[in-house]
């Protein structure tokens, strides 16, 4: 147990290891060792809505395999916002204020850059969201403030905007947290997200499984 907890404290080795027991996964080093190297795109709806509260929640449908690892939102202020992001299988409807049914990704302040201009929530503010090819999530984006803004929609599950990999429907506006609905209201905002590859989805979660067994073998040595 000693020599594996000496070798588990050493991570840097895990991912060249994968590579020689899964070499299809990384031939021509076309995937990046780290997942955050992966290049990663955005898909943007508009920044001029005139309406507002703490939030929005909406559905989004992946193309392909993808994980979203930042975004931007709207807020009317310029002083510091906490922004708590939430996510849960399947459609929004009908979960609006059920706390229980949705995961906290995560949270992060960051300062509002005011009307008009979007403010960064970036990469590391929260768990990345991975969805495979064809699921449709629903997205909870709130502040605990109401300097959130957002737009009025035309129909709840209309499509807001899309792209090859994604497509953003059109939700709710809410209070904060899980409160009071307004409907439909489409969210102002951009989601940065990479794609997964088959190939790469496999490697990333093999590193995971090892990197997790060792730290496992660790806190039993």
């Amino acid at each position: 147990p000693g020599v594996y907890a000496r070798i588990s404290s050493q991570y840097s080795w895990i991912r060249s290891y994968v590579c020689l027991w899964a070499p299809d996964y990384c031939e021509g080093n076309k995937i990046p060792q780290n997942q955050n190297d992966l290049p990663t795109d955005e898909l943007k709806t508009s920044f001029d809505g005139v309406n507002g509260s703490s939030g929005n929640m909406f559905d989004i449908m992946a193309s392909v395999s993808i994980s979203i690892v930042a975004l931007e939102i709207h807020v009317i202020s310029t002083i510091t916002e906490t922004v708590e992001v939430y996510t849960k299988a399947g459609s929004h409807q009908g979960e609006e204020q059920n706390y229980s049914a949705w995961t906290k990704m995560g949270e992060a302040k960051v300062i509002g850059r005011g009307e008009g201009t979007p403010t960064p929530v970036p990469s590391g503010s929260f768990d990345a969201i991975t969805m495979k090819k064809g699921e449709t999530n629903a997205l909870y984006i709130t502040i605990r403030t109401d300097h959130f803004i957002y737009s009025d929609g035309t129909k709840v599950g209309n499509v807001l905007a899309s792209n090859s990999d994604l497509l953003i429907y059109e939700g709710i506006g809410n209070v904060y947290a899980f409160g009071s609905i307004f409907t439909p209201r489409t969210w102002n905002g951009s989601l940065t997200y990479q794609i997964l590859t088959d190939e790469a989805k496999t490697y990333y979660e093999t590193v995971d499984k090892v990197e997790m067994a060792l730290v496992g073998v660790n806190m039993l040595s």
